[in-house]
């Protein structure tokens, strides 16, 4: 329990430090947002099919940016303009192909499966096997060297190695909705996470909160980048160590 809770309050203090070294990030993934918002309402003028096809390589784009940035976040724990804007092509490719293979997967394979039957008997709980099993989607693109593929298998290899370690603090995050909400409510909220936006998807459920206000709002932005950051550290270290270690380093 002391390893775990070291754990967590080590990569809490560097995640904040990075974030508030590098708080450039918040303003740039705005500004980015924007942009995209634009564009996806510019490419209405291209019909349904091609606008869709490009406004899905400008996401996977505007994704490799993002990426890029908590990347060179967690590497250096600081980060310049010519950093902001420099491209990585390779991650982009990258990216395609694993936003390829989830569309196939969760939008074709999934829902395509539960056809004829009640959606929340078997569309659901099919997606939160994949959503827990891929859950390091994002690190495992962006930290680990290799194709989609690898990236797929590295997600699964590790959550099944640190599932408990890696899970409380998405419960963490999510638990705010319990004075308010049932656990099932909760569970549907994890059904439907962002597998390459994690962080953005968990503090956008706090919108289903009564007290929700643009303060709020604010606060769930700037909470989104951290939790990406915490979750690029925690996986750095929990991919890089054991459970033995980690209970070793917390008794010396």
């Amino acid at each position: 329990m002391n390893s775990t809770i070291n754990l967590y309050y080590r990569n809490l203090k560097k995640s904040l430090l990075s974030l508030k070294q590098c708080w450039i990030i918040i303003p740039a993934s705005f500004a980015l947002f924007v942009l995209f918002i634009f564009l996806s309402q510019s490419l209405s003028l291209f019909g349904s099919m091609a606008g869709g096809f490009i406004l899905a390589i400008l996401a996977d784009l505007a994704l490799s940016f993002y990426y890029r940035w908590i990347y060179v976040v967690i590497r250096d724990k600081k980060i310049s303009f010519n950093e902001l804007i420099q491209f990585d092509k390779q991650l982009f490719f990258k990216i395609i192909g694993i936003s390829f293979f989830l569309w196939i997967l969760q939008d074709l394979f999934i829902y395509g499966f539960s056809k004829g039957v009640q959606k929340d008997a078997l569309f659901l709980p099919l997606n939160l096997i994949v959503v827990i099993l891929l859950n390091a989607l994002p690190e495992t693109t962006y930290l680990e060297d290799g194709d989609a593929a690898y990236s797929f298998s590295k997600s699964v290899e590790f959550i099944k190695e640190n599932w408990i370690e890696w899970f409380i603090p998405i419960v963490l995050m999510l638990s705010p909705l319990l004075a308010f909400y049932s656990p099932k409510f909760l569970l549907l909220n994890l059904a439907g996470l962002n597998l390459l936006l994690p962080g953005f998807s968990l503090a956008t459920t706090w919108s289903y909160l009564p007290t929700y206000s643009y303060l709020l709002m604010l606060f769930t932005f700037i909470l989104a980048h951290w939790f990406m950051i915490f979750r690029g550290f925690l996986y750095q270290e929990l991919s890089t160590t054991t459970k033995r270690k980690r209970d070793f380093q917390a008794r010396a």
